[in-house]
């Protein structure tokens, strides 16, 4: 996005490939051979160093110093370190900042969230720069390219009614901690069970609460915990059930998606139905049935209803469904009539998916 942003903005410059490749056709025999992530980043942040915020070149920085895996004043520093130390003798990061992202990987949740909202904040900041400049200039970027764009980062940051919201994870390796489930005042909560002050999520539904935590990547089976409750809910099927999301919709992943899905109209490809989950049904009688489902931009959604009626009456007004839709369902194996009402559930579901 800063390479767009900068293009668009000096469409007189030549392309980094290009200065790139003359750097290596006519080297500086002074200088260490020319390596192509260091020589990126020296470029855009020469190019920024006067054009942007102070606060937004020092995080641009650090976007660099993680995204490169560099290890200033380490013990152990590779030739990559060492030519990136001469880089940084210029746009300098204080020796506080260093220490703490050579730590990244054991940054804890909050802080590892927080760091990538402000990411995609300005990653947003970026996008709606490019949608300004463009306007100006016809013909750089096809309109298409910009739907694509902006509708990824939609995908990732607008609120939609029974969206599932994401949190803003800036690292994959990251350890997780215990999370415990409470449930007070008619309100599941979900927090680090070393911080009950601060709930991750808190939702009247707690099939809301346990997809939040799967598809955001904070799901551990051997790390959950639950407070006694009045509900029939137990831990082993919070994890069971958790573990089934996981399987059918993994995490989100918004890299998984081709750019031309993008283009497509909304339709949903995948569902999960959960049926009583929060109490144990005595008879055959179908009335709290929760949907997960899917659609082809990576957005996760969660209704819940009281009733048949009112699902069919969700089916009417869902939206385009695709022929091909995958489902799955899940209700608690100690009901009696497990077996009966999956299968009469499937053929409400099926007949709903035909006249729709």
């Amino acid at each position: 996005m800063l390479l767009l942003k900068m293009f668009l903005e000096s469409p007189q410059d030549a392309l980094l490939c290009n200065k790139f490749r003359d750097r290596v056709l006519n080297p500086d025999l002074q200088t260490s051979p020319p390596d192509p992530s260091l020589f990126t980043m020296q470029e855009v942040l020469d190019y920024y160093s006067t054009r942007i915020r102070e606060d937004h070149f020092e995080f641009i920085k650090k976007c660099f110093y993680l995204r490169y895996d560099l290890k200033l004043m380490s013990k152990k520093q590779t030739e990559k370190d060492e030519m990136a130390g001469i880089l940084f003798k210029k746009y300098k990061i204080d020796r506080q900042t260093i220490y703490e992202l050579n730590e990244f990987d054991s940054w804890d949740l909050d802080k590892q969230v927080d760091f990538g909202g402000l990411m995609f904040e300005y990653v947003s900041d970026i996008y709606r720069d490019i949608i300004n400049v463009q306007k100006g200039i016809r013909g750089y970027i096809a309109p298409d390219d910009l739907t694509i764009i902006g509708r990824k980062l939609a995908s990732s940051m607008s609120v939609k009614n029974f969206k599932v919201p994401i949190l803003h994870i800036s690292s994959e390796n990251i350890k997780l901690p215990a999370m415990t489930f409470a449930f007070k005042d008619g309100i599941w909560q979900v927090y680090a069970s070393h911080n009950p002050s601060a709930p991750i999520i808190a939702n009247e539904d707690m099939v809301f609460c346990l997809i939040y935590i799967v598809w955001n990547g904070i799901f551990d089976p051997l790390q959950i915990r639950m407070l006694p409750n009045p509900t029939s809910v137990t831990v082993q099927e919070i994890i069971n059930l958790g573990r089934m999301m996981r399987d059918v919709f993994g995490t989100y992943d918004i890299a998984r998606v081709h750019f031309s899905r993008f283009l497509d109209e909304e339709i949903i490809n995948k569902m999960l139905v959960i049926i009583s989950f929060e109490e144990a049904s005595l008879d055959m009688d179908i009335q709290n049935i929760s949907i997960v489902y899917e659609n082809n931009w990576e957005e996760l959604f969660v209704r819940r209803f009281s009733s048949l009626e009112k699902m069919k009456a969700f089916f009417s007004r869902a939206g385009k469904i695709s022929s091909r839709m995958e489902t799955q369902y899940y209700i608690q194996r100690n009901n009696k009539y497990y077996e009966k009402i999956i299968d009469r559930t499937k053929n409400i579901i099926a007949q709903m998916i035909i006249s729709h």
